[in-house]
């Protein structure tokens, strides 16, 4: 099965993320299809935008940290996230053209971060936002840090970056996260109704704005340094104490003592293995 279906509609792409039972967590194959499509959408004469969406109750739950970390040597690893994240949201900071999403359910981490790199976003009322980066050991990504803040105000943005706040469909759509509510029906497939409205809108912004997008080459600049920035901060966070403790009490929590003591003698041996960072 593909993880990720394509379709188009007059000059409108849409890639719906296909792995429902994941609940459309991105893995790395996953991430190199939509890096895929987007290049392809990018350089396709005949589409004017892109629309992402989920299939079934999810969008996305961010990236799939147990299929995407895997045992290498702590520099590796380390350079190994930070050239993945930062290459995950440059995707979608220099897309050339019009990007969209229609958010048809619940949106985690990156997936959350991500849609505020895009041109306008739609949710259906099921919709809700979480960045659960603090109880993870983690730190912001995506340009969140910045974006978070000019978008909720500093209140906010730190309930959503560092209490776990999560926010809904109506809340993200008062301050201006989401540009349109659409009331839909649940589905087991792709949110139809959700998504004609997405694509629509796609259509009605190309017609206004064009197919190029506006952003300057100051911002686009000032995007890049921050999600390299971020980066480099989330790679190292990976291999911290405070990660390796938050996975401890998560195993702890599903009964899995083996994780937990793998966990707990990455943390124990942290000054050590850490010198060879």
């Amino acid at each position: 099965m593909s993880l990720l279906k394509t379709a188009t509609a007059g000059g409108v792409r849409t890639l719906r993320f296909n792995s429902p039972r994941k609940l459309n967590a991105w893995s790395l194959p996953a991430i190199k299809e939509t890096r895929e499509a987007l290049a392809e959408a990018a350089s396709d004469s005949a589409v004017d935008a892109v629309v992402l969406t989920g299939t079934g109750e999810y969008y996305c739950a961010g990236v799939d940290l147990a299929a995407v970390l895997k045992p290498m040597p702590p520099r590796k690893l380390v350079g190994m996230i930070e050239s993945l994240n930062k290459q995950l949201f440059e995707q979608y900071i220099d897309f050339p053209k019009p990007i969209f999403a229609a958010i048809n359910g619940p949106t985690i981490g990156a997936a959350a971060t991500s849609a505020t790199l895009l041109d306008g976003v739609l949710a259906n009322q099921r919709a809700t936002f979480h960045t659960p980066f603090a109880s993870l050991g983690l730190v912001p990504e995506g340009c969140s840090s910045v974006i978070f803040p000019k978008l909720f105000g500093d209140e906010l943005a730190n309930k959503m970056l560092h209490e776990g706040h999560k926010m809904t469909a109506q809340e993200a759509h008062e301050h201006g996260m989401v540009n349109v509510l659409v009331e839909t029906e649940p589905s087991e497939g792709e949110d139809t109704e959700l998504l004609n409205a997405a694509i629509t809108y796609a259509e009605a912004y190309v017609a206004e704005k064009g197919r190029k997008r506006s952003r300057s080459p100051e911002e686009l600049e000032r995007l890049r340094q921050v999600n390299a920035e971020e980066s480099r901060a989330l790679a190292h966070a990976f291999v911290s104490p405070a990660f390796f403790r938050a996975m401890e009490a998560q195993a702890a929590r599903k009964g899995r003592t083996p994780q937990q003591v793998v966990f707990a003698a990455l943390r124990l041996t942290r000054p050590i293995w850490g010198m060879t960072l």
